[in-house]
């Protein structure tokens, strides 16, 4: 018998592990299937199915420079998904300006988000967690991190639900580049997504993992065993 427990223990591991799905894309099919835009205008609506949001390269590339607007691209059919942790690739063409912002969320109904943003704010970037309901502004949730985001370099942003608290609410944590940011107390259930505020950037490699997940989007075919995530998540590719 002392000899079943080395035996046992990587296949229950194994059998773990393989509870989670993964929900992915990135975006080398050239297409946004499976993805909503909206169009967030701030003291104003939600404009839905609206945005400007495009591939190119194997790249997602969206928003624009007009003051207090949010392009937003949300993951469709996900929103009875909870408890999961939601990764994704960022890059700047242009250093942030006063109150321009990137983000990673999720969203309980389209109108409502939780998540992590970098964002300018009266001249200095910032790392922070915020809870938003539309039309109103997002509202910070502190500590506050002071974070050098540099043009042209990617960067992970992650949001992960670590607890729940009720069927609503649960503690998230914010993490950039696996370094952890902060925790707070915001939505744990939702469809999960990203957007920019007042400027332009680019995203990539998106991936959802959690109990909950399905196994699917339009990067599923394309990433093969964990050797091959790494690369994928290191590569560079030039706008």
């Amino acid at each position: 018998m002392r000899y079943l427990f080395p035996v046992f223990l990587p296949i229950l591991f194994v059998s773990i592990s393989a509870w989670a799905g993964t929900w992915r894309d990135d975006f080398n099919d050239g297409d946004l299937d499976g993805w909503r835009m909206d169009k967030h205008i701030w003291k104003e609506r939600v404009i839905p199915d609206a945005g400007n949001w495009w591939v190119e390269d194997g790249v997602v590339i969206g928003g624009e420079e007009a003051p207090g607007v949010t392009h937003a691209l949300t993951v469709k059919g996900g929103w009875d998904w909870s408890d999961y942790t939601v990764e994704v690739s960022v890059k700047l063409i242009k250093q942030l300006q006063l109150w321009q912002a990137v983000s990673l969320y999720l969203t309980p109904d389209g109108n409502k988000a939780s998540g992590l943003e970098v964002r300018n704010v009266l001249g200095s970037v910032v790392a922070r967690g915020f809870i938003y309901e539309a039309p109103a502004m997002a509202n910070p949730i502190g500590p506050w991190k002071p974070f050098k985001i540099e043009v042209s370099k990617w960067y992970r942003l992650k949001i992960k639900i670590v607890e729940r608290i009720d069927d609503e609410e649960g503690i998230v944590q914010c993490f950039i580049d696996d370094q952890p940011i902060l925790q707070f107390q915001g939505y744990r259930k939702g469809t999960p997504g990203f957007s920019v505020y007042q400027t332009i950037a680019m995203f990539d490699d998106f991936v959802v993992t959690g109990p909950d997940i399905p196994d699917g989007g339009s990067g599923a075919k394309a990433v093969r065993p964990k050797g091959k995530l790494a690369t994928t998540w290191a590569r560079v590719k030039m706008f």
